[in-house]
C-alpha cells in the first residue's frame, strides 16, 4: 500500500505547486495593476490654454501671436518640459494624408518645471506669415473651404523619467468671428477642436 501512498502524496503536492504558481502569477499581476494605477494618478498631465490674440490692426504687416498657458492637471511636477506650435491658414477639411507641422517656443528653456495646478508658464505662438490677418477675415466667409489653423504640441517627463507629448489642432470657427466698427479690430473669436490631430498623453 505505501506506492499507493507516495502516488497521492505526489499527486497532492503537484497541485499544491500548481496552485502556488498561479497565486504567484496573479499576486505579481495585481501588483503590476497597483503600480500602473499609481502612475496614472499620480503623473503629470501637461494641457494648453490658448488666451489672447495679439496682432496690430493698423499694420498688418506685424505678424500675429496667440498667448498661451500651460497647466499642469496631475499631482506631480513635469519635468523638461517642451513646446512647438504654428498658425496657418489651410483648406478646411484637412486633407486626410495632412501632416502637421510644429515650430519650437523660444519662450520657454526646455529645462522649465511646471508644478502641480500651476498655469504661470506662458509664451507666443507665434505666426510666419504677415498677412494672416487679412487672410483671417477672408475666413468669416463659410462658403471659402479655408480657416485659420492652430497646431501645439507640448512634450515633458514626469516623475516617473517617462516621457509624453500631448498635441492639440484647432481651428477659428468662421460663424464666431466678429470685429468692431472699424472692420479690422476682433471683438470676438472662439476656437474649435479639431476632429484630428488631437492627442492627450
Amino acid at each position: 500500500m505505501k506506492p499507493q501512498y507516495d502516488s497521492i502524496t505526489l499527486i497532492i503536492s503537484f497541485f499544491a505547486v500548481v496552485i502556488a504558481a498561479i497565486a504567484t502569477y496573479y499576486a505579481f499581476r495585481q501588483s503590476n495593476i497597483a503600480e500602473d494605477t499609481a502612475h496614472r494618478q499620480l503623473r503629470a498631465y501637461l494641457g494648453f490654454n490658448f488666451t489672447t490674440l495679439h496682432y496690430t490692426a493698423r499694420d498688418y504687416k506685424i505678424p500675429p501671436s496667440y498667448e498661451y498657458s500651460i497647466f499642469n492637471h496631475g499631482q506631480t511636477p513635469a519635468k523638461m518640459v517642451h513646446i512647438e506650435g504654428k498658425i496657418k491658414i489651410l483648406h478646411f477639411p484637412l486633407p486626410v494624408n495632412f501632416i502637421p507641422e510644429y515650430l519650437s517656443s523660444k519662450d520657454i528653456p526646455d529645462s522649465s518645471v511646471v508644478f502641480p495646478g500651476d498655469n504661470a508658464m506662458k509664451g507666443f505662438i507665434k505666426s510666419e506669415d504677415s498677412s494672416l490677418i487679412e487672410e483671417i477675415i477672408q475666413t468669416k466667409d463659410i462658403n471659402k473651404n479655408i480657416r485659420c489653423y492652430l497646431f501645439a504640441r507640448v512634450t515633458y517627463t514626469d516623475c516617473f523619467e517617462v516621457e509624453h507629448c500631448t498635441s492639440f489642432c484647432m481651428f477659428l470657427a468662421a460663424q464666431s468671428i466678429a470685429f468692431e466698427p472699424d472692420g479690422k479690430t476682433f471683438k470676438k473669436f472662439n476656437w474649435e477642436i479639431y476632429s484630428r490631430y488631437n492627442n492627450w498623453d
